[in-house]
């Protein structure tokens, strides 16, 4: 049964034992909801919100009858309904393992995934060249926050403003894009070298016996 709920703009229903989100057919002014602490598996059921602009699905109890925890899925057809509007995106422990899937929601700005799952900082990096509206950016508490040059790395990967609550500043930025650029030219110059090496030919002086 829809909930009769035309003029609501916020909705806060966290820490509610909610497994299934329904009912909001006619939420047409609904502009900020809040899920968090609930037990919804698959996230559906928004595809009439079409003002929706910030939505908080973070820390869902999704552990089995054996302490196992799983992952909670967004379809593709509710990344959809909220591509247009959706600015702000809290799933912060919730088992996601990529954040490619994202890639629908073209006006998000502020994204937090911390406390995942994330562990392919190349896919990371794939989703922050296409999130170009993206501004702020939270992955604290995933495994990749461990690799090599992981600041670095998403830092020239992207243009966002804030990574894991540390602004970003254009002087870090154009910095790690030089080092970069160095270290490539450094490679390049050793490769040639060896090349060169590779092709020339010994050289033997020839003396007369004494």
């Amino acid at each position: 049964q829809p909930l009769k709920i035309p003029k609501v703009t916020h909705l806060y229903l966290q820490n509610n034992e909610v497994d299934k989100v329904e009912g909001l057919q006619k939420a047409a002014s609904l502009s900020k909801l809040y899920l968090s602490g609930n037990k919804i598996s698959t996230f559906e059921g928004l595809e009439h919100c079409s003002s929706l602009s910030e939505l908080h699905l973070s820390d869902q109890n999704l552990e089995d009858d054996c302490g196992k925890s799983s992952c909670m899925e967004i379809p593709e057809a509710s990344l959809r309904a909220m591509s247009r509007t959706l600015t702000t995106l809290t799933v912060a422990n919730a088992g996601i393992t990529t954040l490619e899937p994202f890639l629908l929601l073209n006006s998000l700005e502020r994204l937090d995934a911390s406390r995942n799952k994330l562990d392919d900082i190349k896919s990371v990096c794939r989703y922050l060249d296409g999130a170009v509206r993206l501004s702020i950016l939270d992955l604290r508490g995933n495994p990749i926050c461990k690799a090599r040059k992981y600041r670095e790395m998403l830092v020239i990967s992207s243009h966002i403003e804030n990574l894991d609550g540390k602004d970003i500043l254009d002087q870090e930025r154009q910095f790690l894009i030089a080092m970069k650029a160095k270290r490539g030219g450094k490679k390049a110059s050793s490769k040639k070298h060896n090349e060169n090496s590779k092709q020339q030919k010994p050289m033997f002086q020839i003396g007369k016996k004494s």
